[in-house]
C-alpha cells in the first residue's frame, strides 16, 4: 500500500483552501485540482509499504510525538513548481520550530526503522493543483494579493492511505496519533 504521514485540516482550513483552490481553477485552461478530501500537509512521504511495516511508522510517529507541544502552522503564500515541463501550485505554509523539529524527528525515527527517505529540504507546501495550463490572462502576483493567511494548531499527525478508486486518488486515514 503507498503511504505517507501528514497533517490534516479542519474544516474552517479546508473551507479556506477549497475558495483558493476554486478561484485558481476559473483562471485554468485544465489541471488536475486537488480535491478537498485529499488536501493535507505531507511530514513524510513512505511510498509503497507492505502492511506488516506499519507497527514500524507507528514507532516512528510516537517517537516524533515525543516531547511535541502543539504549535501553529500559518497557511500564506503562493508558489509553483516545475516538473518536466508540468506546473504544480500550492500555498505555502510557515512553521513553528516545534512542527519543523517534530518532522525532523519523524524522518530520522522513519530511517532508523530502516525506510527510505527523501533527502532534500522539507518544504511544507499543500498541493492546490498538478498539470495546470492557464489562461494568458492569469496573472500570479494578482492571484496571489487575494489570497488570505490562517493560523491553525497542529495537534494530531494522522499515518495515510493512498489509492486510486475509481479512476481517483483517495487518501484514507490507517489511524491518527493526537495531543
Amino acid at each position: 500500500m503507498r503511504l505517507f504521514v501528514a497533517i490534516n485540516f479542519p474544516p474552517s482550513i479546508l473551507k479556506l483552501l477549497q475558495h483558493d483552490i476554486s478561484e485558481l481553477r476559473k483562471n485554468a485552461i485544465s489541471g488536475n485540482f486537488t480535491p478537498n478530501e485529499n488536501l493535507h500537509l505531507t511530514l513524510a512521504f513512505l511510498g509503497e509499504t507492505p502492511e506488516k511495516k506499519i507497527p514500524l511508522i507507528h514507532e516512528a510517529m510516537k517517537t516524533a510525538w515525543i516531547g511535541y507541544q502543539p504549535s501553529f502552522v500559518t497557511i500564506k503564500g503562493f508558489g509553483k513548481f516545475i516538473m518536466r515541463g508540468e506546473i504544480l501550485y500550492w500555498r505555502g505554509m510557515e512553521c513553528s520550530k516545534e512542527v519543523l523539529d517534530m518532522q525532523q524527528k519523524l524522518v530520522e525515527a522513519l530511517g532508523q526503522q530502516g525506510f527510505a527517505m527523501e533527502d532534500r529540504p522539507f518544504t511544507p507546501h499543500i498541493t492546490m493543483g498538478r498539470r495546470c495550463r492557464m489562461k494568458k490572462s492569469f496573472l500570479e502576483q494578482e492571484y496571489e494579493s487575494t489570497l488570505v493567511a490562517a493560523d491553525m494548531e497542529v495537534a494530531e499527525i494522522s499515518l495515510m492511505k493512498s489509492e486510486r478508486i475509481n479512476g481517483r486518488m483517495v487518501y484514507t486515514s490507517i489511524y491518527s496519533i493526537p495531543k
